[in-house]
């Protein structure tokens, strides 16, 4: 297993009393791109109205027992926290399980904070990889640097301001810690998984952040990667909540700051859960 540290460079910056940690070797112009939709395939199942806050979602395992650990990737959440715990409610996670999240839990929905908490919380029922999107990095990029401010709260971090009581130095330092050990990439016997994008002749701890978490699909249809490794990505919003699937190829952000539609997928046996949109 190979994973890529987003964490690489771990120097702090100080402001308003809190250890602070740069983003801004992964920033770039942040743009607003129209979608088009190739083919893709997905399977709603009923949503659950969530009872779980972030600090039971461990009682969840409690339904399920006696099976092979599955691995499951969760596509953008953008601040959605009754999506998130109603799909863990579907998912019901158990210890075996390993959840691999593609990055983008801030930002343009209404409770980035609990989104935050509720990952935390539920390492302490499975196992859980995270992965860096770009608006966490422009999170950091906001902290780091003043001018950069208004340009976040631009693409959605007003929202995430307001969960954390409308001011910066109100966030957690665990939730920073959290956002600095996020991944770029991670990587298994047979698949590949990166918040946006990647070139398909290169590996990818060689490969540019830029490409890793700001590239939509809309800009680069990658071909398959060199090492015939299925990859699973986000960031390109699919607007008619439906994953897009080219085969060797998953994105899984089905658009739900928007419809309220998050997605998740069981890697190896190809089940897909979602919520319906209507929490």
């Amino acid at each position: 297993m190979v994973v890529g540290l987003f964490h690489l460079h771990r120097q702090k910056m100080f402001l308003a009393c809190k250890p602070r940690i740069p983003g801004k070797r992964f920033a770039s112009v942040w743009e607003t791109l129209s979608y088009r939709q190739p083919q893709d395939k997905s399977k709603s199942l009923p949503i659950l109205k969530s009872t779980n806050p972030a600090g039971e979602i461990c009682k969840l395992q409690e339904s399920t027992s006696n099976h092979q650990g599955r691995t499951i990737a969760i596509g953008d959440i953008h601040g959605c926290a009754k999506e998130l715990q109603t799909l863990l409610e579907l998912i019901k996670p158990a210890t075996e399980d390993t959840i691999i999240f593609l990055g983008d839990y801030i930002d343009r929905g209404p409770d980035s904070k609990t989104v935050i908490e509720t990952v935390i919380a539920l390492r302490r029922c499975c196992n859980v990889v995270t992965l860096v999107g770009n608006h966490e990095v422009m999170l950091l990029d906001a902290i780091e640097q003043p001018l950069m401010l208004s340009l976040w709260l631009q693409f959605g971090g007003q929202q995430t301001l307001d969960s954390y009581g409308g001011d910066l130095s109100a966030i957690p330092d665990r939730h920073l810690e959290f956002i600095d050990n996020c991944l770029l990439f991670h990587e298994t016997n047979d698949h590949l998984f990166v918040h946006a994008n990647y070139l398909p002749t290169i590996p990818l701890d060689q490969q540019d952040p830029q490409i890793l978490l700001w590239t939509h699909l809309t800009e680069l249809q990658p071909k398959p990667h060199v090492s015939g490794k299925r990859v699973f990505v986000g960031h390109t919003p699919q607007k008619n909540g439906r994953i897009l699937d080219y085969g060797h190829l998953i994105c899984l952000d089905t658009f739900c700051f928007g419809n309220g539609i998050l997605t998740a997928m069981d890697i190896h046996s190809n089940d897909i859960w979602q919520t319906d949109g209507q929490i």
